[in-house]
């Protein structure tokens, strides 16, 4: 459970910085 907490908090991160490339 915890690594797949880390993978989704990351992956959270992910999108926003993917957004703000895109931007």
């Amino acid at each position: 459970p915890l690594m797949d907490n880390l993978e989704a908090q990351t992956y959270e991160t992910f999108e926003k910085d993917t957004v703000k490339y895109s931007q």
